[in-house]
This record gives structure tokens, sequence and C-alpha cells, in this order.
């Protein structure tokens, strides 16, 4: 069965390393934007599987910087004319992933002290509830210095490491994903 690789940020550098891996897909809703806090994309996640519409919001004490709805997830990499429309088609798109019947592996890199099980367990229960039989992992990449472990069932915690991060991304689902070679742009 297919994976289809789904980056859930916290920063760029996670699809700056899908790049190098040469797994870099089309761009995720979360991608190109600064999401430090893992509730805020369980915040935006429940309302794209909600079909709520994700208002671009400005703060004037980030002048350039875009902010998903009411939370602290942000971007200065768009314009607001193509803000709205470019998180909608990229929301639509999450969800027929969800909906495809692929193997789905989310991807996020995330310091331990700002996730936790129940976290993760919110995260798991919103997925089963948009498609139970979605057949997803959560592969979350902790730097070395700061790695505390998690246990999930649906997660795999590993340390952020070069040399390893292709490793832990073929033993989600026992299969390597498909090579995309795509370059680290906003892409669709």
């Amino acid at each position: 069965m297919p994976t289809t690789i789904i980056v859930l940020g916290e920063g760029c550098n996670i699809s700056h390393e899908m790049e190098r891996l040469s797994l870099k897909g089309v761009s995720s809703v979360f991608e190109w934007h600064l999401s430090s806090y893992f509730k805020d994309v369980l915040t935006i996640l429940e309302m794209i599987l909600n079909k709520e519409d994700i208002p671009a919001k400005r703060d004037d004490t980030m002048p350039g910087n875009y902010f998903m709805a009411n939370t602290r997830i942000r971007s200065a990499h768009y314009e607001n004319a193509d803000y709205n429309e470019i998180i909608a088609r990229r929301a639509q798109r999450l969800r027929a992933d969800l909906m495809s019947g692929n193997n789905i592996l989310f991807i996020r890199e995330e310091i331990p002290q700002l996730i936790t099980y129940n976290d993760i367990d919110t995260f798991s229960n919103l997925i089963r509830a948009f498609n139970p039989s979605c057949n997803f992992k959560l592969l979350v990449l902790s730097p070395p210095d700061q790695f505390e472990q998690i246990v999930h069932k649906d997660l795999i915690h590993a340390e952020f490491n070069k040399d390893t991060n292709k490793k832990y991304i073929d033993i989600c689902f026992n299969e390597p994903p498909p090579f995309l070679g795509k370059r680290a742009v906003d892409t669709d």
C-alpha cells in the first residue's frame, strides 16, 4: 500500500529534511509555518476535519506574519491575497489524503516538553473520528539534547538525526515511502 507523508511542521527544518531525503511531496497545511505548540496544530486539524474556514489573522506586534485562526501558528511566507486560498486548498488535500486508503505518515519535529501523551491521543482520535479505517502513524523527531521518550501506540518517537531519520521513516509501515525527489518549495 502506498504511503503519503504529511509534514506537521514545528518549523521549516522538517520540510528541508524531507527534501534532503528526496521525500518532499506537495506542501501540507502546516509547512512553511512556525507551529511551536502541538495543541495549536490540534486546533487547526479539528477545524480542517470539520470543514471550517481557517482565517488569516494579523498581529501588529509581528509585522508581516499571518496567523492561522486564533492560534500561534504563523508564517511570513505568504501574501494575504493568496494565503486563505492556499490554506483552503491544502486543507482539502489533507481530507482527501485521509480518505485515500494510503498509509499516512505524519512527521513533526518537536521538543518533547511541548507535546504530551494526551496530545497524541487527541490527534489519533481526531483522525479516527474522520476516517476510522485510516492507517496512520505519527513520527515525532526530537532534538537529541532534548529527547525524552513518549510512548503511544500511534507514535514513533525518535531523535532527530540526519543519519537515522530515513530509517525511522522506512520502518513506520515496514516499507519505504516512494521516492519523490521534489524540492522543498510551496507546491500546490
